[in-house]
């Protein structure tokens, strides 16, 4: 059975959570990893919309309908896993992490050499 670009993304994801063991920033995005598994359309969206311009977390959870409070979460979630970097007080997409977006919504992944 063939694996998607986002089955191979959460699984890398989670391979890196737990190789980072011991570690207390890295154990609570584990934690929060492991009960958050999947990564909704809507959040696909959100990392590229902060590919086009970093935004704090308050605008993202308006952006997502969501309190702020798990809207930190999920941003420091995907921070700890290089998904998204911070800018100041905003946060912003990395350039890794639009690549991902860019295969999910094209449905392939670029050639390389």
């Amino acid at each position: 059975m063939d694996s998607s670009p986002t089955d191979s993304l959460l699984t890398s994801i989670g391979t890196y959570l737990r190789s980072c063991r011991g570690n207390a920033e890295t154990d609570a995005c584990r934690r929060y990893w492991e009960t958050h598994c999947t990564i909704s359309a809507a959040e696909i969206e959100m990392v590229a919309q902060l590919g086009r311009g970093a935004l704090c977390a308050e605008a993202i959870a308006r952006m997502l309908g969501r309190d702020v409070a798990c809207t930190r979460d999920l941003l420091e979630g995907l921070l700890a896993v290089g998904i998204l970097e911070r800018v100041g007080d905003r946060y912003a997409a990395t350039p890794a992490a639009l690549l991902y977006c860019w295969a999910v919504t094209e449905g392939q992944l670029p050639e390389t050499e």
